[in-house]
């Protein structure tokens, strides 16, 4: 067998030289991993299974101690929700310069004098901004118009959504809900069987505004979402 240098100098320069390697190696790994996609819908159906084991199996047993191993791993199920709130900031009285400039166009068939370049100023007082204006213009927040290409071209992108008009639509809350299970309906030597269901509630309100019209009420859109998921799962023993 080879005996192995183990002087302080040699020792020092080998400890170097595997960090130098390890440092190549974990640059290589990273400049060919590929992207990270985003989470998935029924990955909040798997954050059960891990945090199950550290977090809620032992609540579980606390509070229902005389539960068999079989029955804690019979099903699980969760709910959880949440909300983002985005305060009003609204406010009027502010005046609004535009400069529009025309470039000029030369004599043609159509036009034989041709046009000369402009420049247009636009002068506005008392305006409104801000979000969650309650003067902002809301009106066409209730029409849904169909994609704006899906008669015509690119053939390519035929569902590409409508840009709707009249409508400001600064979102004043956000809501999620869901709630679900996953149920152990078979067990045996070649592995398990699990079964998922997920329900998710989202909600977006937007402030209200009436496009600023003295004594007009206010229109606030919103939006509602109620999503369903299944999903059944073999699990290796």
């Amino acid at each position: 067998m080879r005996n192995l240098p183990t002087s302080p100098c040699t020792i020092a320069k080998t400890s170097r030289l595997l960090c130098v390697h390890a440092a190549a190696l974990l640059l290589v790994v990273l400049m060919c991993s590929g992207g990270s996609s985003a989470y998935s819908v029924l990955t909040h159906e798997e954050l059960v299974d891990l945090v199950w084991a550290d977090q809620i199996r032992p609540l579980l047993l606390k509070r229902y101690p005389s539960l068999s191993e079989d029955q804690i791993k019979e099903a699980h199920a969760y709910a959880y929700g949440g909300a983002d709130y985005g305060a009003r900031a609204g406010y009027v009285g502010y005046n609004n310069i535009s400069v529009t400039k025309t470039p000029a166009i030369p004599p043609n068939a159509a036009n034989p004098a041709g046009d000369s370049a402009t420049t247009t100023t636009t002068f506005k007082v008392n305006q409104i901004g801000g979000y969650g204006s309650p003067f902002a213009n809301n009106s066409g927040c209730q029409k849904e118009l169909p994609p704006s290409n899906s008669l015509g071209s690119p053939t390519s992108s035929p569902f590409t959504p409508s840009n709707g008009s009249g409508c400001a639509g600064d979102t004043r809350v956000i809501q999620e809900g869901t709630l679900g299970f996953w149920y152990k309906f078979y067990q045996g030597p070649k592995g398990g069987f699990r079964l998922g269901i997920q329900y998710s509630y989202f909600a977006k309100n937007g402030w209200s505004g009436n496009n600023n019209v003295a004594g007009a009420p206010g229109l606030a859109p919103k939006a509602v979402d109620n999503m369903i998921w299944t999903a059944i799962r073999y699990y290796i023993p």
